[in-house]
């Protein structure tokens, strides 16, 4: 944006240098010249607006790549350290159920209730 509204001020620039080439009157090519001179201070104005924007950018850059590397260096250092006679007597026996499998399985013998009952109470069956 800020640099398309410089790109427009340097089009700008070279058509009001052009237009004072072209002007037979001196009190024209006064008028241009004064027109030039604001044109280049509102140029100048909008290069260091260019030149902030972009230090701003490559702080705010640098600080959430840092920020993403101790995020990552504190993660890695919580985690906790453990030894290899408790890694071997918490492995996993193959024959035993998946984490979640047991509740998967109890989930599922409840909607199959819900799903006997809701037919049951459709045929008017009644319990006594």
């Amino acid at each position: 944006m800020l640099e398309d509204e410089f790109g427009q001020m340097s089009f700008d620039h070279q058509e009001l240098v052009k237009q004072m080439n072209e002007a037979h009157s001196q009190r024209l090519k006064e008028d241009l010249e004064e027109e030039l001179d604001v044109l280049v201070r509102r140029m100048e104005a909008k290069a260091d607006q260019i030149t902030k924007v972009r230090k701003h950018q490559a702080t705010l850059a640098k600080l959430l790549k840092e920020t993403k590397l101790k995020k990552k260096n504190s993660y890695e250092s919580s985690k906790p350290v453990r030894s290899v006679k408790y890694q071997q007597a918490t492995k996993r026996d193959p024959n035993r159920a998946s984490p979640g499998e047991k509740s998967r399985k109890s989930l599922q013998l409840l909607r199959e209730m819900q799903t006997l009952q809701g037919s049951l109470q459709r045929d008017d069956v009644h319990w006594e």
